[in-house]
């Protein structure tokens, strides 16, 4: 097995950083798969949407309530 090499020229590790983005990813993505019964969800990771489900997109954000400006 090879193992891949991050820009410092070290063996990435499982706990690398950039692995962050399509963790959180998978974990949203089942978190919303479960509010709505356990469906199996599509979605386009580049737009950040589920393409065949639109009742699961507001599911993936949230409103900010107005009064947290300075």
């Amino acid at each position: 097995m090879k193992t891949k090499m991050n820009r410092r020229k070290f063996p990435a590790s499982y706990g690398d950083f950039t692995l962050a983005r399509p963790i959180c990813d998978a974990f949203n993505q089942a978190a919303v798969s479960l509010r709505l019964g356990g469906r199996r969800l599509l979605r386009d990771a580049d737009n950040a949407k589920i393409t065949h489900l639109p009742e699961g997109n507001p599911l993936l954000s949230r409103d900010v309530l107005p009064g947290g400006n300075l």
